[in-house]
């Protein structure tokens, strides 16, 4: 039976992982990745609409975002699109799944459950997500690969034209070509290269 909601914007922050999910949805799995779970933020700000065929079992902290905001800024995947999702593996999904089970009995088996213990659990999943995601680089290389080449070739083209002579291009000028997001953009370069896309730009001027 098909689960529809209506479109909301969200002021609070979303932490969720999802197992046996849809694969009839595009959450950014390619050739190069096959699993059944997959973890994602959502944060202020961000619209939530839900449009499913089936209800996918999983967990999800809801936290304040007066609460949260510092902690989930130190990460830059939190500004990836949803389409540039972690898809993890099975040894992963285990930790994951675990943390958020402690966080679940501190909410559910504690009269007086500790706000700090739930946040430093949801913390530590941000850790592990930013952890797989660099696990997650390494699956792709093959794909990634051609985004690394393709972005050469565009810093090249940019300073050929002598228009540009002068300018510094912006990090979202090389992702929008790429279709990522900018920080996942960046954080790829600089996964392959070991150098940001900025820093990329600075010989050439």
């Amino acid at each position: 039976m098909r689960r529809q909601s209506v479109r909301i914007e969200l002021d609070f922050y979303l932490l969720a992982i999802k197992l046996d999910y849809d694969k009839d949805k595009n959450f950014g799995q390619t050739t190069f990745v096959h699993t059944d779970a997959f973890v994602y933020l959502d944060q202020p700000g961000d619209f939530l609409q839900r449009d499913i065929q089936h209800q996918m079992p999983g967990y999800h902290i809801l936290i304040d975002a007066g609460l949260f905001r510092k902690i989930a800024k130190k990460y830059s995947f939190t500004y990836y699109n949803n389409h540039e999702g972690l898809f993890i593996t099975k040894e992963e999904q285990q930790i994951i799944t675990d943390l958020f089970k402690k966080a679940l009995n501190e909410f559910e088996g504690n009269e007086h459950f500790s706000k700090g213990i739930v946040i430093h659990y949801a913390s530590f999943i941000l850790s592990y997500i930013q952890k797989f995601y660099s696990r997650q680089f390494d699956t792709r290389e093959e794909l990634y690969n051609t985004t690394v080449g393709d972005f050469y070739k565009n810093l090249e083209a940019f300073y050929d034209d002598e228009q540009n002579a002068l300018k510094v291009p912006s990090v979202s000028y090389f992702s929008d070509m790429a279709n990522l997001s900018p920080n996942y953009f960046g954080d790829l370069i600089k996964h392959y290269t070991g150098r940001s896309p900025q820093e990329h730009s600075l010989p050439v001027i």
